[in-house]
C-alpha cells in the first residue's frame, strides 16, 4: 500500500495540518523524534473526493501514522483515544475515517473501536 501520507511533499503535508488540529506522538527523550501522528478535522471540512466528510456534524481523521517499528505498542491507540476525545470536545455528532480496503491490521484496530463500513472512495492520487 502506499498512502499519500507516506510519500506527500511538504505543502501537502502543511495543507493537511492546517485543516484541523495536529497530534504528534515523541519519545520523551528528543523533541526531534516523533514516532506517531493524526490530524483531527472538525464538521464543514471535507474532502471533494468523500462527499461523507462534509456531512453537518461530522468530523474526520487523517495523517494517522505510527513508526513501524514501533506499531503494536499502543501508540496508535493513545492518537485514537486524543482524537476520539477531542471529537466529543468539539461536539462532533461522529467520527470518520478512511484506509485501504486491503489493510486489514488498521481495520481490525478500527473494528475494535466499533466503526463501521460505510461506502468505498477511489482517491485519485493513490492506490
Amino acid at each position: 500500500m502506499r498512502y499519500l501520507a507516506s510519500h506527500q511533499d511538504d505543502a501537502i503535508t502543511r495543507n493537511r495540518v492546517e485543516t484541523g488540529e495536529c497530534y504528534l506522538a515523541r519519545t520523551t527523550t528528543s523533541v526531534h523524534n516523533i514516532i506517531g501522528t493524526t490530524v483531527i478535522v472538525p464538521p464543514g471540512v471535507g474532502d471533494p473526493v468523500c462527499e461523507y466528510y462534509y456531512r453537518p456534524g461530522d468530523a474526520h481523521f487523517q495523517q494517522f501514522a505510527v513508526d513501524p517499528n514501533l506499531q503494536n505498542l499502543g501508540i496508535g491507540s493513545a492518537l485514537l483515544n486524543v482524537v476520539q476525545s477531542r471529537a466529543q470536545t468539539i461536539g462532533a455528532s461522529e467520527l470518520a475515517l478512511d484506509t485501504s480496503e486491503h489493510s486489514r491490521q488498521l481495520i481490525a484496530m478500527y473494528t475494535k473501536r466499533n466503526c463501521e463500513l460505510i461506502s468505498y472512495t477511489d482517491w485519485p492520487d493513490t492506490n
